[in-house]
C-alpha cells in the first residue's frame, strides 16, 4: 500500500505543563491513532485506490537538548509498545540546529508569563493563585488571600479617569501580590499576565511596586514590564478564519445614538480622525482606499452614521477587516438586578449584553461580533465602560460561591477574544480625551514602525502617562505580545526583542557563545534583516566585554556571527583574535574560516574596484565628457592596482595558513578552501588584466585541489560542492583554450546523485541551487545554453522566491561569472553569449537587490 511521511514540531511544549518528551509522545500516539483509523477505513473500502498509510514520523526541533529529551521519551514509548513504534537510533543534526536555549529551560517566548486565577476562600476572602513561568523560575505557585470588600473599594476608587492617587496602585500591589513574588513581578521587563474572568476584574495596569524598592526606572509597573493581558477561555471559536494582509482597516468615530441620553463626544471624533489620518497620510501610511472611515463630521447638525450603515459596513462581504478601531459611547452588560422586575418569574430571562451604543437603542454587541466570518487581527474599542468588569462587584464572595462571570463573559471585549481576534484593546473606564487620543496615536505609530503589540502598548501607555489622571492605565490590552502588523506590500521585518531584554540574563562565556551561535543561525534564515542582526552582535561585544576578553572560544563565536551577518572585516578581526588567544580555546575551524573570509574579502574588494574602474573608463570615453573624467579613470585604475596588491597579499596569507592545516591533516573542507583560493586568484588576475598563462595555471590548480577534495569526501553528504567546482574548472579551462575535454556524463550523474541525496536527507539552499547549476553546466558544455535559458531563469527565479538571501546569491553570481567569463568576452557564438549575458544579469539582480 502507499505510504506517506509525517513531519511536525514539538507543538504544545515549552509552556508550564508540557515537556518536550511529553509532546513527542502525544504526537507519536496521535499519528498512530490516525494511522489505525486509516487502516479501519481500508477494511471497509472496496475501491481500487485505498487510503495511504503512515510510513514514518519526523519530529523537528531546533535545540539539541530538547531533541534529546524527546528522543529519550520516544525510546521509552517504543520499548513499551514495540509493535507500534520503531525509533531511529540516532538524532539527525540539521543545518540550523542549536545546542540549547540561552535562558533557563525553554519557554518559546521572550516574555515572562504570570498566571493569576481566583478560587473560593473563607468567608469574605478571595484567594488568588499565581503560577509563574519566567526566565528565572518555572511553574511556581503562590496563593494570596485578600479581603474582597476592601479590594473592591480600592478598585472602585482607582477606576476613575481623574484619579491621581498613586498610593492606591502601591496598596493594591501589596494586597494582591505575595511577598515571595514581588521580586519576580517587579523585576520583569516583559510580562504576559494570564487571567480568568474573575482576576481580569482587577485593574492590574494601576498596580505598582512599593516606593523605595530601588532601581533606576520609576515608571509605573505596567509600563516598566510592558504588561499585556491574556484571557483564559474554555468556550471559544474552534476554527478561525483570519483576515489576510490585504484586508481593510475600519475606523468608526462617534456613531449616531440617543443624544438626550448620551452627550456628544468631540474627543471621540477627533481621536478617530487622527487615527484615520495617521493610517492614510502619516509615515508608513497604508495604500489609498485600504482604510475606510465612518466618522461623524464636525457639523453640529451631523449626528454620525446610524446603526444601519455601520452594521452594513462591518458585514460587507466584499471587504474583510484587518483592524477595526471604534471610538464612541459604550454600555457594559446589563446586570440582572438593574433590569429585571423582581416580581417577575421568568427563568428564560437573559440580561442584555449591550456594547457599542448605536442609533435606535441598538448596540454593536456580541451577536454582531460573532457574525463576522473573517476575524480581524486587531480591534481597538475606545468606549467608556466597555471593558469594565464590574470590579467592585466581581470579587465579592457570597457564602463560598463563585461570583457570576457573565457580566464580562458576554461583553464585547470578551466576545472579540472568543471568536479569535489576536489583539484587543479596550478602555476599562471613562477616559480623558487628550490622553486617549495620545494613547491611540502613539499605539498606531508604533505598529506602523513594525513594533510588537507588547512594545506598542508600552509606548502608548508611557506617552499617555504625561497627561493628568490615570487614562494611561484604563486600556486593558489582551493578545499575542509578539504580534506585528505586517504591511500588505510585504515591506518591513518583524520587530525583534530589544537586545538588552534578549541578552539580559547572560552571565558566563558559555552563555555568550550560545547567544552568538543563535545570532549566526538567525542570520542564515531567508529574508533575515542583517542590519538588526549586526546590532545584536554589537550589543554583545560592547556590553559583555569582560566575558570575551582573552577567550578564544568566544572570539571564534564572534567570528561566526560576523561572518553570517556579512561583515568580513569584523569576522577576520574576530578570527585573528581567536587564533591568537592565550587560552588556546579556538578550534582549527577558526583557522579555516579565517582563510575563507580572507579569500572572499579579497575578491569582493577587487570586484568593486574593477567596477569603479570600468565605470570611470566608460565615462572618459563618452564624447563631450567633462574635463575630470580622464583623471577619474586614471585614479580608478591606480586604485584597482592597489586593491589587487592588497588582495593578493590576503590570498597568499590564506594559502600559507591552509598549507599548514593540510600538513596537519588533509580533508575535503581544507582542500576545497585551497581550491576556492586559487579560483579567486584566477578571478583577480582576470579583473586586473593578468597574463593568460597565470590565469590558466590558477584554474588548473583550482581543479586539482577540488578533485582531491572530491576524492577525500567521497562518502560525504555535501561532496557535490567540490565536484561542481571541479566541473566549473574544466569548463573554464575548455573555454579558455585548454586541451581538457568537456565533462562526461558519468561524472554528471555522480554529482546529481549526491545532490538528490542531500535534498532528500537534509535539504538546504545549496542542494537546490546545485541541481540548477549542474543543468547549466550540461547546457554550456553541449553548446545549448540559449535553448535552456528560459528554463534556467525560471528555476533560479523560483529558488529566489523561496530563499532571497543576498549572500547566497552573491556566491551563485561569482560562480556564473567565473565559468562564463571568456564566453561573455568573446566575439563569436552570438546566441550563446547573449544567453550568458541574460543569465548573469538575472543573478546579479538577485545578489544585489538587498545589498
Amino acid at each position: 500500500s502507499l505510504r506517506f511521511e509525517v513531519a511536525a514540531t514539538l507543538l504544545g511544549s515549552g509552556g508550564a505543563n508540557v515537556s518536550a518528551g511529553q509532546a513527542a509522545q502525544f504526537i507519536a500516539r496521535g499519528v498512530r491513532y490516525a494511522d489505525e483509523a486509516l487502516a479501519r477505513m481500508n477494511e471497509d473500502f472496496d475501491g481500487e485506490h485505498p487510503w495511504p498509510r503512515v510510513g514514518g514520523l519526523q519530529l523537528i526541533e531546533q535545540y539539541l537538548n530538547r531533541a534529546t529529551e524527546a528522543w529519550q521519551a520516544l525510546d521509552e514509548l517504543a520499548a513499551t509498545a514495540p509493535r507500534h513504534f520503531e525509533l531511529e537510533r540516532q538524532i539527525q543534526d540539521g543545518n540550523r540546529s542549536r545546542r540549547r536555549p540561552l535562558n533557563f529551560g525553554y519557554r518559546g517566548a521572550s516574555y515572562d508569563i504570570i498566571r493569576a486565577t481566583r478560587r473560593a476562600g473563607p468567608s469574605a476572602a478571595a484567594v488568588i493563585e499565581y503560577s509563574v513561568h519566567t526566565r528565572r523560575a518555572r511553574a511556581e505557585v503562590r496563593a494570596q488571600t485578600t479581603q474582597s470588600a476592601l479590594v473592591g473599594e480600592l478598585v472602585k476608587a482607582a477606576a476613575n479617569s481623574r484619579s491621581v492617587d498613586d498610593q492606591i496602585g502601591r496598596t493594591l500591589f501589596q494586597l494582591l501580590i505575595p511577598v515571595e513574588l514581588e521580586p519576580t513581578m517587579g523585576g520583569s521587563s516583559q510580562m504576559l499576565l494570564e487571567l480568568d474572568n474573575e482576576t481580569a476584574a482587577i485593574p492590574w495596569e494601576l498596580l505598582d511596586t512599593p516606593a523605595g524598592d530601588g532601581g533606576g526606572d520609576k515608571s509605573p509597573w505596567a509600563i516598566r514590564t510592558r504588561m499585556v493581558r491574556k484571557l483564559r477561555m474554555e468556550d471559544f471559536r474552534p476554527s478561525v478564519r483570519d483576515a489576510r494582509r490585504d484586508a481593510h482597516v475600519l475606523v468608526i468615530g462617534e456613531p449616531r445614538c440617543d443624544r438626550e441620553r448620551y452627550p456628544r463626544l468631540p474627543g471621540a471624533r477627533k481621536e478617530a480622525r487622527r487615527v484615520f489620518d495617521l493610517l492614510t497620510k502619516g509615515p508608513g501610511a497604508l495604500a489609498l482606499g485600504s482604510v475606510v472611515e465612518r466618522i461623524c463630521s464636525e457639523d453640529e447638525n451631523d449626528e454620525g452614521f446610524d446603526a444601519h450603515d455601520l452594521i452594513n459596513t462591518l458585514m460587507d462581504a466584499g471587504r474583510n477587516w484587518r483592524i477595526v478601531h471604534i471610538a464612541g459611547h459604550g454600555e457594559p452588560p446589563e446586570a440582572a438586578d438593574d433590569a429585571r422586575d423582581p416580581c417577575r418569574c421568568d427563568h428564560n430571562w437573559q440580561p442584555n449584553p449591550r456594547g457599542v451604543v448605536l442609533s435606535g437603542g441598538s448596540f454593536l454587541g456580541p451577536a454582531e461580533i460573532r457574525a463576522l466570518r473573517v476575524v480581524p487581527e486587531l480591534v481597538f474599542v475606545n468606549c467608556c465602560h466597555l471593558a469594565s468588569l464590574g470590579g467592585e462587584r466581581k470579587l465579592q464572595q457570597q457564602h463560598g460561591a463563585l461570583p457570576n462571570p457573565a457580566a464580562f463573559a458576554s461583553g464585547v471585549a470578551a466576545e472579540l477574544i472568543r471568536i479569535g481576534v489576536r489583539c484587543v484593546v479596550a478602555a476599562g473606564w471613562a477616559v480623558d480625551d487628550d490622553a486617549a487620543e495620545c494613547f491611540s496615536v502613539t499605539f498606531y505609530q508604533a505598529l506602523l514602525r513594525g513594533s510588537r503589540f507588547m512594545d506598542a502598548v508600552a509606548a502608548a501607555r508611557e506617552a499617555a502617562k504625561a497627561y493628568a489622571g490615570n487614562t494611561w492605565a484604563a486600556y486593558q490590552c489582551y493578545g499575542d505580545p509578539e504580534w506585528v502588523f505586517r504591511r500588505p506590500d510585504g515591506g518591513g521585518s518583524p520587530s525583534r526583542v530589544a537586545p538588552r531584554d534578549e541578552f539580559g540574563g547572560i552571565g558566563s562565556a558559555e552563555d555568550l557563545v550560545l547567544a552568538l551561535d543563535a545570532v549566526a543561525v538567525d542570520c542564515s534564515v531567508p529574508g533575515a534583516d542583517l542590519r538588526a542582526q549586526k546590532a545584536r552582535i554589537r550589543y554583545l561585544a560592547e556590553n559583555l566585554a569582560k566575558l570575551h576578553d582573552g577567550s578564544g572560544q568566544v572570539a571564534e563565536a564572534f567570528g561566526r556571527a560576523w561572518s553570517e551577518a556579512g561583515d568580513s572585516d569584523q569576522a577576520i578581526a574576530a578570527y585573528r583574535k581567536a587564533i591568537a588567544a592565550n587560552d588556546g580555546g579556538a578550534t582549527l575551524k577558526a583557522n579555516e574560516q579565517l582563510c575563507n573570509q580572507l579569500v572572499r574579502r579579497a575578491w569582493k574588494r577587487v570586484r568593486m574596484a574593477a567596477r569603479e574602474r570600468d565605470a570611470a573608463s566608460a565615462a572618459a570615453g563618452v564624447r563631450n565628457a567633462e574635463q575630470t573624467a580622464p583623471d577619474r579613470s586614471r585614479d580608478a585604475g591606480e586604485r584597482l592596482q592597489q586593491v589587487v596588491a592588497e588582495a593578493n597579499a590576503d590570498i597568499v596569507d590564506a594559502m600559507s595558513k591552509l598549507a599548514n592545516l593540510l600538513a596537519i591533516q588533509s580533508n575535503m573542507e581544507r582542500l576545497s578552501l585551497m581550491g576556492s583560493a586559487f579560483k579567486r586568484r584566477a578571478m583577480i588576475l582576470r579583473a586586473s588584466g593578468g597574463p593568460a598563462s597565470e590565469i590558466g595555471e590558477a584554474i588548473e590548480k583550482m581543479r586539482n585541489y577540488y578533485a582531491e577534495a572530491q576524492s577525500a569526501g567521497a562518502d560525504a553528504a555535501d561532496v557535490f560542492y567540490p565536484a561542481l567546482n571541479r566541473i566549473a574548472a574544466d569548463l573554464a579551462m575548455t573555454v579558455t583554450g585548454g586541451d581538457r575535454p568537456p565533462v562526461d556524463g558519468a561524472r554528471i550523474d555522480e554529482v546529481r546523485q549526491s545532490l538528490v541525496g542531500k535534498e532528500r536527507d537534509d535539504p538546504d539552499f545549496w542542494s537546490l541551487a546545485g541541481q540548477i547549476e549542474l543543468r547549466f553546466y550540461e547546457a554550456l558544455a553541449e553548446g545549448r545554453l540559449q535553448p535552456a535559458l528560459a528554463c534556467l531563469l525560471t528555476e533560479y527565479g523560483d529558488l529566489w522566491n523561496r530563499v532571497p538571501t543576498r549572500s547566497y546569491w552573491d556566491s551563485v553570481r561569482d560562480q556564473l561569472e567565473f565559468v562564463l567569463h571568456d564566453l561573455l568576452a568573446s566575439r563569436g557564438h552570438a546566441d550563446e553569449r547573449k544567453a550568458a549575458e541574460a543569465l548573469v544579469e538575472a543573478i546579479r539582480g538577485y545578489a544585489e537587490e538587498r545589498a
